[in-house]
């Protein structure tokens, strides 16, 4: 029974505690623009592919908040990836374009970012902009190529995020408009030239456009 009401006790307590650092929590969506540069080290040349659209979620809360600075942290989904326009022939006329057909790959990775936030407040009208270190950790992928190597891809990513933004808050919610970039600081993928490999090296380049909704716990 004294464990219990200790238990209680120490929740309501942290709970509290909590409520006194975090400023304002809320949730974020929109669309990703993503592309990759594949660069071969043998022959040296570089690919860079076509930017491809995706979804973009995210849970988000200030904390930490002074009159012009705050911290803030995202966690939540990103589908990154690119695409690409082929040119298809046909038996009879192998040397004839006939058409185009667009493929397509996507990989979905779970993303974590804390934040330096820079705001100022013109009435109810909010400016913000950020940046900060960015993790992100890959959980599937999707292509329409037959054979890809995506499997060997880098399951973890580092980067950075930066961007930024404007508010309107009516007492305690607040709807956002926001745009972020995401380059990388790691490669995708890494693999050093050899008698049997051309050597090549993935890099990601991501933005994305959202909007928002959130809730000021502290008034």
């Amino acid at each position: 029974m004294k464990r219990q009401a200790f238990t209680i006790i120490l929740s309501i307590t942290m709970i509290y505690s909590t409520a006194q650092v975090v400023e304002s929590i809320g949730i974020k969506g929109g669309i990703s623009f993503a592309n990759q540069t594949w660069e071969y080290k043998s022959p040296d040349f570089s690919n860079k592919m076509d930017y491809k659209t995706g979804f973009y979620s995210v849970l988000t809360a200030n904390f930490l908040k002074t009159k012009y600075l705050s911290l803030t942290t995202d966690l939540g989904f990103v589908q990154k990836g690119f695409q690409e326009e082929i040119p298809m022939t046909s038996e009879e006329f192998p040397d004839y374009i006939s058409s185009y057909k667009t493929f397509k790959s996507t990989i979905n990775y779970l993303t974590f970012s804390p934040k330096l936030n820079v705001s100022y407040n013109f009435d109810k009208l909010i400016t913000f902009v950020f940046t900060g270190p960015r993790i992100d950790l890959q959980t599937s992928y999707k292509t329409d190529y037959l054979t890809n190597n995506f499997s060997e891809f880098n399951a973890t990513v580092w980067g950075l995020t930066y961007g930024g933004g404007i508010e309107y808050r009516v007492k305690a919610i607040g709807i956002l408009l926001e745009f972020s970039g995401y380059p990388d600081f790691t490669a995708i993928k890494k693999e050093e030239a050899t008698e049997t490999s051309a050597g090549l090296k993935i890099t990601s380049q991501s933005y994305t456009i959202s909007t928002g909704i959130k809730y000021y716990i502290s008034k």
